[in-house]
């Protein structure tokens, strides 16, 4: 009778580890929709200062120079070529 024990006790912890794995991915879904809502909802919110209405720029702000501005990475790779306001966007 013992055999029967171990092998429900392995359906218990497999079915507890599907549990965990489905709420664990949902959480992922959540957060990456919070971080997309959060990104597109900054741009709207400060679009005029990414247009450099704000600061007087002379070119307003690209797609990805906007994304740079908005995201908090911790690390930042920038590759641009010369005059394309790569020291704008750092400061």
């Amino acid at each position: 009778m013992k055999f029967p024990r171990r092998s429900l006790f392995k359906l218990k912890i497999r079915g507890s580890i599907r549990h965990f794995r489905k709420n664990l991915h949902k959480l992922i879904e959540e957060i990456n929709n919070y971080n997309h809502n959060f990104v597109e909802r900054r741009l709207k919110e400060y679009s005029s200062f990414l247009d450099g209405k704000d600061d007087g720029l002379q070119y307003p702000l690209d797609e990805d120079q906007r994304l740079a501005v908005i995201k908090d990475d911790k690390h930042n790779l920038v590759i641009a070529g010369a005059g394309s306001g790569k020291t704008i966007i750092l400061i």
